[in-house]
C-alpha cells in the first residue's frame, strides 16, 4: 500500500512539474513585436510598414531628365512636367530634346497653346505652327504693308533692305524708292533718263 502511494505522488509532481515547463515556454517563449509577429522581437523597427522618405533637397530628385522639373517635397521627389515661363502649358522641347508638352516657346508666358495671335510680331503666338507676318522683315526701319500704321507708306519690297520708301535712286531696273516704276525711268518704258544713269 505504501508503496502504491508513493509511485501516486512521484507521478503527481511529474506531472506537475512538466506542465509548468510546458507553460513557461509557451508564455515566455516569445516577444510581440509591433507587427504582431510571434517570431519577432519587440525592438523590431516599423520601417517596412510605413513609407520612406527619400529626399532632403531637390538636387535628390534629379532623374536627368530634361523635360521634368524635379523637386524635394516634404521629404518626397516630385517630377513634373517642365514649365519654365510658368504658363501652364509644359514645354514641347527643352535643351533640343522633345518633350510631351505643347508649348512651343517656354521662355515666354504669353506664348501658349490658345493665346491671342499678336499681328506682326513674327511669332507663332498661339503655337499653332503659322508665324505671324514680320512687321520689317528686311530690317531696314519701313514696316511692311500689312503692318504699316495707318497714314505710314509701307515698304514695297520688304526682302530688300535698299527698298524702301525716299530710298536712294539706283540704276539697276529697280523701284528702290517704292515710286511705281524702275529708278530713273519716271515714264516706266524700260529705258533709264540717260542724264541720270551713265553706264
Amino acid at each position: 500500500m505504501t508503496t502504491a502511494r508513493s509511485s501516486t505522488t512521484k507521478a503527481l509532481f511529474l506531472g506537475l512539474g512538466l506542465g509548468l515547463i510546458l507553460w513557461s515556454s509557451t508564455s515566455c517563449g516569445h516577444r510581440q513585436s509591433v507587427h504582431g509577429d510571434p517570431d519577432a522581437s519587440e525592438d523590431a523597427t516599423a520601417d517596412d510598414s510605413a513609407d520612406t522618405l527619400t529626399c532632403s533637397a531637390d538636387s535628390d530628385c534629379d532623374d536627368d531628365d530634361p523635360c521634368t522639373s524635379d523637386s524635394c517635397e516634404s521629404g518626397y521627389c516630385v517630377h513634373s512636367l517642365a514649365d519654365a515661363d510658368a504658363d501652364g502649358y509644359p514645354a514641347s522641347e527643352v535643351d533640343g530634346t522633345s518633350c510631351d508638352g505643347t508649348d512651343c516657346d517656354d521662355s515666354d508666358p504669353s506664348i501658349h497653346p490658345g493665346a491671342e495671335e499678336e499681328p506682326c510680331s513674327g511669332r507663332d503666338d498661339d503655337c499653332d505652327g503659322v508665324m505671324s507676318t514680320v512687321e520689317d522683315a528686311d530690317g531696314d526701319g519701313h514696316p511692311n504693308a500689312d503692318c504699316a500704321p495707318d497714314g505710314v507708306e509701307p515698304d514695297c519690297d520688304d526682302t530688300d533692305d535698299s527698298v524702301y520708301p525716299g530710298a536712294p535712286l539706283q540704276c539697276d531696273g529697280l523701284d528702290h524708292d517704292c515710286s511705281g516704276h524702275p529708278d530713273r525711268d519716271e515714264d516706266d518704258d524700260g529705258h533709264f533718263n540717260a542724264e541720270l544713269c551713265v553706264d
